[in-house]
């Protein structure tokens, strides 16, 4: 067990250091890649992609009763994880310029692009 606690120190270490590391449109594009990629895929990456996703729906059920805000579909909320996320790395491949971009601020964008609501545009 002595010989393993250095390893596990090691592992949290790296692991933390990832997640701080976590802030651009590159990061998020290179942990949702990884995610939707089942042979490359490991619990952390994935974690950390569909965590932050969840956690951007979760807060735009917040927001979107703020006045001024670009409308973004109301069936984001019942749309699959993987299809948000198939577009995330759509638009973010995309848009190599998003990729410089603060990672809330892309994933605005990449939701803004792909599930605009038709209907709230013609108004």
């Amino acid at each position: 067990m002595k010989k393993l606690l250095p390893l596990i120190a090691l592992l949290f270490t790296l692991n933390t250091y990832a997640a701080d590391s976590f802030e651009s449109g590159a990061d998020l594009l290179s942990f949702c890649k990884q995610a939707a990629d089942r042979t490359k895929r490991d619990p952390f990456t994935f974690g950390m992609c569909m965590g932050y996703i969840d956690g951007y729906i979760s807060g735009y059920r917040f927001k979107k009763e703020v006045k001024g805000s670009p409308p973004i579909c109301d069936d984001i909320e019942k749309r699959s994880r993987r299809e948000v996320l198939k577009n995330v790395v759509d638009y973010l491949e995309a848009h190599p310029e998003s990729q410089q971009e603060l990672k809330g601020i892309a994933m605005y964008r990449a939701m803004l692009e792909k599930m605009t609501c038709a209907a709230a545009e013609a108004e």
